[in-house]
């Protein structure tokens, strides 16, 4: 299994929508649908962004706030 960070693009989501969140999948294909089952936001959005995150170096995946 690997872990991805699975973002919408800027300017595809507004206050209070789901934007990012981190999968734990066997591959990219794997990642985008189980984004897109998990949320509302990904199931509609045209496009997401995956990235693999690296687990043999220290890194902060996600960093997230409610805004306001």
């Amino acid at each position: 299994m690997n872990v991805y960070l699975v973002e919408l693009p800027d300017g595809e989501y507004t206050y209070g929508d789901d934007y990012a969140m981190v999968v734990v999948a066997e591959d990219e294909l794997h990642a985008e649908r189980r984004a897109r089952w998990s949320s509302y936001n990904f199931k509609e959005a045209k496009k997401i962004n995956i990235s693999q995150v690296n687990l043999d170096e220290e890194a902060v995946i996600l960093k997230a706030n409610v805004g306001g």
